[in-house]
């Protein structure tokens, strides 16, 4: 989760470091080391993989959407043509989420797998939503798409 503690007026002293922290949950670094160190998990360290790098990714978009807008306050300056509602609007913003409809075509959730044996060590079921409308239903991520997006090249 990004924290933006707000900038500054002057665009020309902007220091990164100040305006604001990114929060990553332990568990997903937890289980991200804890399967790079298996020798046989190759599938669910490339899910957490896919899974931090677009948590990131949405993260810094918030720091970087308060710079280019100039905004000095931890609320949004999120411009209204950069919400994806219903995550946002023009008062909350969510510009993390935009940038994921524009690179994946919508938005990433992973849902957790109750019949999982893997319990809390699992990365979840990967999906892909159109928007966050409850009425649209969810679409797998396939691994193909997912190891071709890790791997830096085309999706066919």
């Amino acid at each position: 989760m990004a924290v933006r503690r707000g900038g500054v007026d002057d665009m020309s002293r902007f220091d990164p470091k100040l305006c604001g922290d990114v929060e990553v949950n332990q568990t997903i670094v937890n289980n991200i080391v804890y399967y790079r160190q298996q020798s046989d998990s190759d599938d669910n360290y490339n899910l957490f993989k896919f899974q931090m790098a677009i948590s990131i990714a949405h993260e810094i978009v918030h720091f970087l959407t308060g710079f280019l807008t100039g905004s000095n306050s931890a609320t949004s300056g999120t411009p209204r043509m950069v919400v994806l509602e219903p995550y946002g609007n023009i008062r909350t913003g969510e510009a993390g989420r935009f940038l994921e409809s524009i690179l994946l075509g919508g938005v990433a959730e992973f849902y957790f797998n109750a019949n999982d044996p893997l319990g809390d060590k699992q990365v979840g079921n990967p999906y892909l939503l159109d928007d966050g409308y409850p009425n649209f239903p969810a679409k797998p991520i396939s691994r193909t798409y997912i190891d071709s997006f890790l791997r830096g090249s085309k999706y066919t």
